[in-house]
C-alpha cells in the first residue's frame, strides 16, 4: 500500500508490552487508523497485472489500515475518486468497505464502467463506457448498484433517466486485493422507477436506422432475454 499526502496522522496499537520486549524489532504493532489531509493519493497493486486500486481526494480516514483487503475508507474531496478493477466513482464523500465489498456515496456523484452490451441486450462491437450520474446517493456491492435522485445515464447513443435506478451485473466485482482477474462488466438487468425516460438510437453500418423513445412509470430491462417490461401510464 502506497500513501502520499501533505499531512498524515496514524494510530498504532501495540500487541505486546514494550517494556518486556528485548528490542524494538520484537515489538508487534498494528496500524489501526490513518487520517490524512492535502493531495491524498493511495495506490495498492493487484495480482496478475490487474489495474491497481487508486484513491484520490483532499482528506482520508482509514480504519483497519494494516489489514490487507479489510480497510474501510472515507474519502472527501472536490471530488474524491476511487478507481478499481475496471470502474471509477466520483463524489464529494466516498466510502469504501473492502471487507464487506461495498462502496457508497452520500450526495451527488458519478459512476463509470466499461460494459459489453447495451441497454436492450445488444452486443457492442467493443466495450463502451456506461456513465451514471445521480443527485442523492449511490450504493454498490460489486454486483448491484442503486442510484437515487434525478438519475441520468448514458451508454454510447442511448440515454436512460429516472428518479431511482438499479443496475445488476452478470458477475460480481471484488474490491479485495487477491480476488484474481476482474470480469468485463456485463449488465444483467436494469430497473428504473418514477419518471422513466428512455432514448435509444441504433445505427447500421454507421447509418442511423432507428430511434426509440419512451416515457413510463417503471421500466425493467432484462439483458438475458431482451425483454422490456413497462408499468403504469406511459408512451413509446
Amino acid at each position: 500500500l502506497q500513501l502520499i499526502a501533505d499531512r498524515i496522522r496514524a494510530k498504532v496499537n501495540l500487541k505486546n508490552d514494550p517494556y518486556t520486549a528485548p528490542n524494538a524489532d520484537d515489538l508487534k504493532t498494528e496500524l489501526r487508523k490513518l487520517c490524512t489531509e492535502g493531495a491524498v493519493r493511495i495506490e495498492q497493486p493487484q495480482k496478475g497485472g490487474e489495474e491497481p486500486l487508486l484513491v484520490t481526494g483532499d482528506r482520508l480516514h482509514m480504519r483497519n489500515a494494516s489489514r490487507n483487503g479489510q480497510q474501510v475508507l472515507h474519502i472527501l474531496g472536490q471530488p474524491a475518486e476511487v478507481v478499481a478493477r475496471g470502474f471509477d466513482i466520483k463524489g464529494n464523500e466516498v466510502f469504501l468497505d473492502r471487507l464487506n465489498n461495498r462502496t457508497w456515496i452520500e450526495g451527488a456523484g458519478e459512476l463509470g464502467l466499461l460494459v459489453k452490451n447495451d441497454f436492450e441486450n445488444g452486443k457492442l462491437d467493443t466495450p463502451a463506457r456506461l456513465t451514471v450520474w445521480w443527485k442523492e446517493k449511490m450504493l454498490f456491492d460489486g454486483q448491484t448498484a442503486t442510484f437515487l435522485g434525478n438519475v441520468k445515464s448514458v451508454l454510447k447513443d442511448s440515454r436512460l433517466n429516472c428518479e431511482e435506478m438499479e443496475v445488476v451485473l452478470m458477475e460480481r466485482f471484488s474490491f479485495q486485493v487477491d480476488s484474481g482477474p476482474s470480469p468485463q462488466a456485463e449488465v444483467r438487468r436494469v430497473i428504473c422507477k418514477d419518471g422513466v425516460e428512455i432514448d435509444h438510437t441504433l445505427y447500421a453500418d454507421n447509418t442511423l436506422s432507428e430511434i426509440r423513445r419512451g416515457h413510463f412509470a417503471t421500466l425493467t430491462l432484462d439483458q438475458q432475454t431482451g425483454r422490456m417490461d413497462a408499468v403504469g401510464p406511459g408512451e413509446i
